[in-house]
């Protein structure tokens, strides 16, 4: 069971700074129904945003696939990209967050292929899978959200 009630409240808190007071804008990193196995095939990262119309939510690119470095990557995840075309106006989107560099650098090479097509070295490999010219395209073309 989740705690909506909290994590509403949690959004709710006013913030204030000398005379002005204002409430926050809330994103959720919410992918219901973690930690149950296989939750990030059944998310759908909505729960809290059809609770909360005017929040955000991480995408799940950003929340549960942050791994473009990976061979085969877009390919297995155009399922999530083409849920955010269609459903993501509220959600973060891209492939990159504040777990990025903390991922990529956990990648085990020996056991997991990455795409070497992004580049001749691991760095040069990591760099070019984030920041990605057709991945920058499809972001500020396709994708509804912030």
């Amino acid at each position: 069971d989740y705690d909506n009630d909290f994590l509403l409240k949690m959004a709710a808190v006013p913030q204030t700074v000398g005379t002005a007071t204002r409430e926050l804008y809330t994103i959720y990193e919410d992918g219901r129904p973690w930690p149950n196995v296989g939750w990030e095939d059944m998310a759908t990262h909505l729960d809290l945003i059809y609770l909360k119309p005017d929040c955000f939510q991480w995408s799940p690119l950003i929340f549960e696939h942050n791994t473009p470095t990976l061979q085969g990557f877009w390919q297995r995840e155009w399922r999530d990209v083409c849920k955010i075309m269609a459903h993501g106006d509220r959600w973060v989107t891209g492939c990159a967050n504040h777990d990025t560099v903390r991922k990529g650098n956990h990648i085990n090479t020996a056991a997991i292929r990455i795409n070497e097509y992004l580049g001749d070295s691991l760095p040069e490999i990591l760099q070019n899978a984030y920041d990605n010219p057709a991945t920058q395209l499809w972001i500020h073309g396709f994708s509804p959200g912030i």
